[in-house]
């Protein structure tokens, strides 16, 4: 009711009541060489929420998508990993079987920096749902310097 009362105020004023972001992400960067790294986007998610593997079916609710900026003095070195528990289920809404986590995961990425310090920017798109509902895909965009 609380809830109700709220958006009922917002609307009155033509707000709209803003929108849960139960995704809490944290970026770094770990050197592995000389000219190496390894740059971690990490997902650290709310109960009862999902994020949706980037494996996840296009079927289904929009699939994680890490993209980062060309830059000439960095190399990106195979594609994003994921590293967490992947969980799988059948989704009524969708008609499909996604892949999704539930508390957290990592998203890597191994560089090659040419030149030291070097920025490393993009974006992340995600979408997160529940059993019950969806929230709209949201974009970050972000930036990680790659240093000793």
């Amino acid at each position: 009711m609380k809830k109700r009362i709220q958006s009922l105020f917002l609307k009155s004023f033509g707000l709209k009541p803003k929108q849960p972001d139960p995704i809490d992400w944290r970026i770094k960067s770990k050197m592995l060489s000389f000219n190496l790294f390894e740059v971690h986007i990490t997902a650290v998610i709310e109960y009862p929420w999902r994020l949706y593997s980037q494996k996840s079916s296009s079927e289904g609710p929009l699939p994680t998508r890490v993209r980062f900026n060309e830059n000439s003095y960095i190399i990106l070195i195979g594609d994003t990993k994921e590293v967490g528990t992947v969980k799988e289920d059948y989704d009524h809404f969708y008609n499909s079987i996604t892949h999704f986590y539930t508390s957290v995961v990592d998203f890597v990425q191994e560089v090659t920096a040419f030149t030291k310090p070097e920025t490393l920017k993009g974006k992340i798109v995600y979408m997160v749902g529940t059993d019950r509902r969806y929230l709209n895909p949201k974009e970050i965009t972000f930036q990680i310097e790659l240093t000793n």
